[in-house]
């Protein structure tokens, strides 16, 4: 565990995001097969060319002065119109929790969404995408622009953050999960595995290594645990979700396209965000697929990018979609399911 720079950090973690995903929109359908090290060399030869292949230009919603929310038809937004939210999380109470990357905050919300705080504005987050409640209310906050994982206290203030230097740093952290004793679960990205630390910051175990063997990983993006202690995991690249025991071993894993958020209900059923088909996949603890929430598109009920997803106690599905990585608009929103599928509320 080491001690980690508080500053507000830069928007290095966009750009690795822009360049990445020029792989994802144009290499990944035209370059099969190359090596990833020449994909990447190739990319950052050609740069903004090769992105002009996407659907549309990145100075389209990905502008870094939104760091603040925007004001429409004179109401405040609740999110930024920019990055905008990409990890949810819910209370005991219903309160939703939303990490909102571009405002670079945590925006707590009522259950009928009323604004409550902006969490951690004053630090502020380092470009926060997932966030995560412990036991005692501290929220834990996976930070792309510092490669670290910050515990926020429930008022918003920072109590410390971790790097995972113990184990070589985090590499674009991403999900978080917590276990029923109070472990912390973080996907690290591009270092391909699970890191578990301790509630006092410690690494206790990394899972997994870069590969497509069972529990192997390729940019892993979220992560989640159920009451027994298994751990699911988005092999985003992989295009599946693999469940491991509670010491890491590989049980089984079930085929998705393009998975990105992913949550476990109290019923044990597992909530994928499915990039691949614009939707929700719910599937049963042995994988059986349930049923679908929402359909590709930017209308109601609908799903661009499914980035972060959160089941409440009633069963209700968040859905945090924010930058959809192509350099197509932001949709910036939380969408609510009822858990029978319909769209109940949406928040922008």
């Amino acid at each position: 565990m080491g001690a980690v720079d508080t500053g507000s950090g830069s928007d290095d973690a966009t750009s690795r995001r822009r360049l990445h995903h020029l792989v994802i929109c144009s290499a990944a359908r035209q370059w099969s097969g190359v090596p990833r090290g020449a994909i990447a060399a190739a990319t950052a030869l050609i740069g903004m060319s090769f992105l002009a292949g996407c659907a549309g230009s990145p100075t389209t919603s990905h502008s870094s002065s939104s760091a603040t929310p925007s004001t429409t038809g004179g109401q405040l937004a609740v999110f930024s119109t920019s990055l905008g939210p990409r990890g949810v999380t819910v209370d005991g109470q219903g309160n939703i929790y939303v990490a909102d990357e571009g405002a670079r905050q945590i925006v707590k919300l009522s259950p009928s969404g009323q604004l409550i705080a902006r969490l951690g504005a004053a630090i502020p987050l380092n470009h926060p995408v997932k966030v995560k409640l412990d036991a005692q209310g501290n929220l834990w906050v996976t930070e792309l622009g510092g490669n670290t994982l910050a515990k926020l206290s429930g008022t918003g203030q920072l109590l410390a953050r971790f790097d995972a230097a113990a184990s070589g740093g985090f590499s674009e952290p991403n999900g978080v999960a917590l276990d029923a004793q109070g472990n912390v679960y973080v996907a690290d990205v591009f270092n391909h595995r699970i890191v578990k630390l301790a509630p006092s910051g410690q690494v206790l175990a990394t899972f997994g290594s870069e590969g497509n063997t069972p529990g192997a990983f390729e940019e892993p993006h979220d992560v989640a645990v159920d009451a027994s202690g298994n751990i699911y995991i988005s092999d985003t690249r992989n295009n599946r979700v693999q469940k491991l025991s509670p010491d890491g071993k590989a049980l089984t894993q079930w085929p998705v396209n393009d998975p990105r958020g992913i949550a476990v209900g109290a019923s044990g059923n597992v909530y994928i965000g499915d990039l691949g088909t614009g939707s929700i996949d719910e599937l049963s603890p042995t994988g059986t697929l349930l049923r679908h929430f929402g359909a590709p598109g930017r209308g109601r009920g609908q799903i661009t990018l499914p980035a972060g997803v959160a089941i409440d106690a009633e069963g209700n599905v968040y859905v945090a979609e924010g930058d959809p990585e192509d350099g197509s608009p932001c949709p910036c929103r939380v969408q609510k399911f009822a858990a029978t599928g319909p769209v109940l509320t949406v928040w922008v």
